[in-house]
């Protein structure tokens, strides 16, 4: 009789509060209606949110906004309002959406998810210290070059058998970001580099981020964490941010040793000794911002390049007579005696064309999420003070209005008569403004250097036993292929 009578109340109460707290969509852009008070909520339980915001555009345009809960979200599916929104009114919409499970467990600090000053004064001295790394220039081809060179031989013990990469490829890539950030380098086996791989991955698919929780701030906790997977996600957050607080502690005893390293912590513990010595109490430099700040550095020069190497490899697989184009490229102007340079792609086209492709059908970073903290306009349309704005970059990057047949993987629609690139706007992987991809010169620069390397050595094949792999993803913070097993066979290069 009490349970009936609290359940009741419970359920009243929540509908008292649905009904007073609907969002108010007056000069909003258009959209469909929906169910009352919940509006098209439930639909995100049937499909991803990726398929979902691109199937609405179809019908109410690439600028549209959508009941979800008792949010109003405004939904971006074109490359003009995504660059009006994030680069010409940056200013405004260049910031994060408050409420989301991503914002929840990442609570403002480092750098993907902070705000104001934390994210300026982070993103600032983020990239002067990764330019004088030499990002973006010749000499950062070392450090990937360096790496490349350790991967292809551990590839050598699983040539003409099936193989998973997935885990190998992700120890090479984030070794190169460690040397940069922490200034270590771990073996391929180490057991330690084994788990950060491990904790890393699984903290971006613990949720799908433009996903039906996002909009249940009653279930969103609850619907998050009794996962079974986010006990370990948890515990190993937890673990990782302690391994970071002794990596922080070793960097301040060797501070001033004259023949320390040079690395991104080593800079940041310079800069924070430099502004305290200043008196400047409230710096934002701390040890606490440092040890989310590299946690997000690695995520982000880890998970970006992987999952586009994966991509790449996975349709080397699906389709051989492209990788025979790509080999026949890569024999004219590079040839199997060296390592290949990021220069050499200028007069790689197909090998461009393949990329590009890539970033357009993988959609590595599917949704872009932003938000205003103050009420404005774009297009002319009302937008409410602290609405989440959602980029689709899928949706663009599978609109069937730009592309014709946005399913079928045809590096060619990169190519003019001539057989030379044709850049488009309207593809986006790294999103644009001054929210985009830290990482994004680097994971281009890996991309093209891993596949050109591993295709003077090999050839890529399906197994014995197995079967054609599949393009379905897993839909997370990004969008990741499922497993997949290869079969290398040596072309007898001389390079590694």
């Amino acid at each position: 009789m009490w349970l009936t009578v609290v359940l009741v109340v419970v359920v009243v109460l929540l509908l008292v509060y649905a009904v007073t707290h609907q969002p108010d969509d007056k000069g909003m852009p258009p959209g469909p209606k929906g169910l009352p008070l919940v509006g098209n909520l439930f639909d995100l339980l049937r499909e991803d949110s990726i398929t979902f915001f691109a199937r609405l555009a179809e019908k109410h345009g690439p600028l549209y906004s959508v009941q979800l809960g008792l949010r109003r979200v405004v939904v971006i599916n074109s490359s003009h309002w995504l660059t009006q929104a994030f680069v010409r009114q940056g200013d405004m919409f260049n910031h994060r959406p408050r409420g989301t499970v991503l914002s929840f467990i990442m609570g403002g600090k480092g750098i993907a998810d902070a705000e104001d000053r934390v994210w300026r004064e982070s993103r600032r001295f983020t990239l002067h210290v990764l330019r004088d790394f030499g990002l973006g220039k010749q000499s950062v081809e070392e450090f990937v070059n360096r790496e490349l060179h350790d991967f292809l031989e551990a590839t050598q013990k699983k040539i003409g058998q099936p193989y998973n990469l997935h885990y190998d490829l992700a120890t090479s890539v984030l070794n190169i970001v460690w040397h940069m950030f922490v200034g270590e380098r771990f073996a391929m086996e180490d057991k330690n580099l084994r788990w950060i791989v491990d904790s890393l991955e699984m903290s971006l698919t613990l949720v799908e981020q433009g996903g039906f929780l996002n909009y249940t701030p009653v279930l969103q906790f609850i619907g998050t964490f009794i996962k079974p997977k986010a006990f370990k996600v948890g515990y190993n957050v937890i673990h990782r941010l302690d391994y970071f607080t002794e990596l922080i502690e070793k960097h301040k005893v060797n501070l001033d040793n004259p023949e320390r390293g040079f690395d991104f912590m080593y800079q940041y513990l310079l800069e924070q000794r430099r502004q305290l010595q200043q008196g400047k109490t409230d710096t934002i430099f701390t040890d606490n911002q440092l040890k989310w700040l590299v946690s997000d550095l690695f995520i982000v020069g880890l998970d970006t390049t992987v999952t586009t190497l994966r991509w790449c490899f996975l349709f080397l697989i699906r389709h051989p007579e492209i990788q025979d184009k790509l080999y026949q490229e890569l024999e004219v102007n590079i040839g199997t005696d060296r390592l290949p340079t990021y220069e050499d792609r200028v007069r790689m086209p197909y090998t461009e064309a393949f990329i590009t492709e890539v970033f357009r059908y993988g959609s590595i970073t599917p949704l872009a999420m932003h938000g205003n903290p103050e009420e404005t306009t774009l297009g002319g349309y009302r937008i409410p003070k602290r609405t989440w704005i959602v980029g689709n970059i899928w949706g663009i990057h599978w609109d069937k209005k730009i592309w014709g047949d946005p399913e079928n993987f045809r590096p060619e629609r990169f190519l003019d008569d001539d057989g030379q690139i044709i850049r488009s706007e309207h593809v986006l992987p790294f999103s644009v403004g001054r929210r985009n991809c830290l990482g994004e010169s680097l994971a281009r620069i890996e991309t093209f250097q891993f596949l050109m390397g591993m295709l003077q050595k090999y050839e890529f094949g399906i197994p014995v036993g197995h079967s054609r792999p599949t393009t379905k993803f897993n839909c997370g913070v990004t969008l990741n292929p499922c497993e997949f097993e290869v079969l290398l066979t040596e072309r007898f290069a001389k390079v590694g």
